[in-house]
């Protein structure tokens, strides 16, 4: 999902760097260029997605999605970096559905096969 993200969502442009500790990853969904670090904790075997702010090309304090391998887990938050708090965040909830029902999709075709995604 973090390397392939068109698989899962409609985004176009996609663009990343690899960093130490985390990939920066540029996309343009629905009409708007996003950029994000993405942040493999493979201890914790789980991944944050962090916002970045095109102006300031600094990440923002919060991050928007979590997911984690064991169990399998992808959950959607917004939550603020330094105290880890969630906060009220009113997601997209079409853009929600396309998501998982793509990831789900994924998931079924690829099933046995240990693709990394």
């Amino acid at each position: 999902q973090a390397r392939n993200p068109q698989l899962f969502m409609d985004v176009s442009n996609v663009t990343m760097v690899d960093h130490p500790g985390f990939i920066a990853r540029s996309i343009n969904p629905v009409g708007k260029r996003s950029k994000e670090h993405i942040y493999d904790n493979q201890k914790a075997e789980k991944m944050n997605y962090r916002l970045v702010d095109l102006d300031t090309r600094q990440e923002t304090e919060d991050d928007k999605v979590s997911l984690k391998k064991n169990p399998l887990l992808m959950d959607l938050f917004h939550r603020h970096v330094s105290n880890g708090y969630l906060v009220y965040w009113q997601a997209p909830v079409g853009f929600v559905q396309n998501r998982v029902q793509r990831l789900i999709n994924y998931a079924a075709s690829n099933m046995g096969k240990g693709d990394a995604v």
